[in-house]
């Protein structure tokens, strides 16, 4: 099975476009959580540093969670998600991989190049290389096989470094970007963190309801 994922992730990362295109003015972020067998998803739209529209799905994914395969797991409920969103963001923005990627083709990079929208991927961990201890304020463009996949950066002196990499339909810089004007001295962009939170007050009121 694993094998079957790996090859299609290859075939698939051939189709990522690493091109930028307008500014967004429109983000949406999207976060999971787990309680028990079911998977908590959160997505968050905001646009003018305004919430628009909040949505949660929850489902019982077909095949447990096996590191650089998320998808397999997560994704079915993702894009249930996103595609009952009454509104259009301009760029979705993960916590999760993009191509920074053991295949090029994380989480957030596989649901863009399937739904065709411009997707970046935010998280604290890489799985390709060690995320370096970072100054404030301090970045540094990191590379898989001798490709730019991601930028490492931190923002703030109280988070963690982020791992930020492009999904789909936006450039490495661009990604980087994008994220960057969204922080607000938080430790994820905006919309991401809100979407992290949501997802946790969701888990923590089924655990209060066994």
């Amino acid at each position: 099975m694993e094998e079957r994922w790996a090859e299609e992730q290859r075939r698939l990362s051939r189709r990522v476009i690493l091109e930028d295109e307008d500014e967004p003015q429109v983000f949406c972020g999207i976060a999971t959580s787990s309680f028990g067998n079911e998977i908590i998803c959160s997505a968050v739209v905001v646009k003018e540093e305004r919430i628009v529209e909040e949505r949660t799905l929850r489902d019982v994914p077909k095949v447990p969670y096996i590191p650089s395969f998320r998808f397999y797991s997560e994704g079915e409920v993702m894009m249930k998600l996103i595609s009952s969103l009454k509104s259009s963001p301009d760029i979705f923005i993960f916590n999760a991989s993009g191509i920074a990627h053991p295949r090029f083709l994380g989480l957030a990079s596989h649901i863009g190049v399937l739904m065709n929208i411009r997707t970046v991927g935010v998280t604290k961990k890489s799985l390709v290389n060690r995320i370096p201890e970072l100054k404030e304020n301090e970045f540094r463009i990191l590379k898989h096989l001798g490709k730019e996949v991601g930028i490492a950066a931190r923002f703030t002196r109280e988070h963690s470094p982020l791992l930020i990499s492009p999904g789909h339909r936006i450039s490495v810089r661009g990604a980087f970007e994008v994220v960057k004007g969204l922080m607000r001295g938080n430790s994820f962009p905006e919309p991401l963190m809100i979407a992290r939170r949501i997802a946790r007050r969701e888990r923590l009121n089924m655990a209060s309801q066994k």
